[in-house]
């Protein structure tokens, strides 16, 4: 049995990157921007993030099928297949 419940007294954030936080203003949220703005989300009280479908998909389960696992595709929503980027840049 798991003794640490931390979930149960969580403030859970959901976001999208993509369209969260713009650092480089191409248009598309980033995970820099995403940094620059943790700590506006802890002051609101947010204890968990829960990040949207970042990865490349199919989109045959609302982009929870990753196809891809090591390219990022934090544009998708905005244009597919757009603002793919390695793991290894991060």
């Amino acid at each position: 049995m798991i003794n640490d419940l931390w979930y149960k007294n969580a403030v859970i954030y959901c976001l999208s990157v993509g369209t969260y936080m713009d650092s480089n203003a191409d248009g598309i949220g980033d995970f820099k921007g995403l940094m620059r703005r943790l700590d506006y989300l802890h002051g609101l009280g947010v204890t968990a993030i829960w990040l949207m479908p970042f990865q490349v998909s199919p989109h045959r389960d609302d982009g929870y099928d990753v196809s891809e696992q090591t390219t990022f595709n934090i544009g998708a929503r905005k244009r597919p297949h757009a603002n793919h980027s390695l793991a290894s840049d991060w």
